[in-house]
């Protein structure tokens, strides 16, 4: 058997954002993601992948990081907000 575990990143996303001094925006409690978000977005995720694979691995866990390739995503909505496109 080959478990994935799959990780979210809110608070720690949050935290960088409020430190760039950008505020997160929700609609029905889903973040509205604007290009500066994705950035900070991509850099926190990996970066928590990261410290999971070391805990899991200093645990005597066998543990490999998937960065990529895997998922795949849509948009809920592809309104966009003309302040901050998302293409």
């Amino acid at each position: 058997m080959f478990p994935v575990v799959v990780h979210g990143a809110g608070p720690q996303l949050n935290r960088l954002l409020e430190e760039k001094g950008v505020e997160p925006r929700y609609i029905d409690g889903i973040r509205i993601t604007d290009r500066e978000t994705l950035e900070v977005a991509r850099r926190v995720f990996l970066e928590e992948n990261l410290k999971l694979v070391d805990a899991l691995e200093n645990l005597g866990t066998r543990a490999r990081p998937i960065i990529g390739g895997v998922f795949q995503g849509t948009y809920l909505d592809k309104v966009q907000n003309s302040e901050n496109p998302l293409t």
